[in-house]
């Protein structure tokens, strides 16, 4: 029997280097991926916040229903954006447009007054040469919807001028054009009725 304990110990000791070795790498992964999130989330921030902020952004927010997507299990986050206590704007991310070849993953900046402060497209996979026009690194086409809000444009001029509405379309992608516009007014229209509530709601982060 004690030959049997014996030449268990070196299996045992192994087993228990190995589950060490292994927790403390699933510990150093999810440091990694959230390290890499924040970089990416503040690379992100810069260039959607042309307003003097000094909170923590990243830790500041409130988990939504996802105000574009018709698909209630489809969440968002509410980024608030604050300068000494003031409220200066939010970011919604990410809001969710139907796209010709699937989601579009958008996020929009949004000032405390309800005008459009940027628009970052951070995920679509539409057609070459055509939907993804939308993207920020192919053109400026999102930028048209800067300083827009739904008191300086009324609701039923949010559409692409084929539809009588304000806004360019891309040439060639409609329903890319269509499905990003849509998008964009109803995040405002979510902002214009919850703004109050987004900005003294205690915030979901754990950080």
């Amino acid at each position: 029997m004690m030959s049997f304990y014996r030449n268990m110990l070196p299996v045992a000791i192994t087993a228990v280097l190995c589950v060490t070795t292994l927790v403390i790498l699933n510990a150093n992964t999810r440091e990694t991926i959230r390290a890499n999130s924040q970089k990416y989330f503040f690379k992100v921030f810069e260039t959607m916040v042309p307003v003097d902020y000094n909170n923590s952004i990243y830790n500041d927010y409130v988990e939504i229903k996802d105000p574009a997507s018709p698909d209630v299990r489809n969440a968002a986050r509410v980024y608030r954006v604050r300068k000494d206590n003031m409220n200066m704007g939010v970011i919604y991310m990410p809001v969710t447009a139907a796209g010709y070849n699937g989601p579009i993953k958008l996020a929009i900046s949004i000032s405390k007054p309800g005008r459009i402060m940027a628009i970052k497209v951070i995920e679509q996979n539409e057609s070459d040469g055509l939907g993804d026009q939308i993207d920020n690194d192919k053109t400026d086409w999102v930028d048209q919807f800067n300083t827009h809000s739904l008191l300086n444009t009324p609701v039923q001029k949010w559409q692409i001028k084929e539809d009588a509405g304000v806004f360019d379309a891309v040439s060639g992608a409609t329903i890319t054009s269509r499905a990003v516009t849509f998008a964009i007014r109803l995040t405002l229209e979510h902002y214009q009725l919850n703004s109050d509530i987004l900005y003294r709601q205690e915030s979901t982060s754990d950080h």
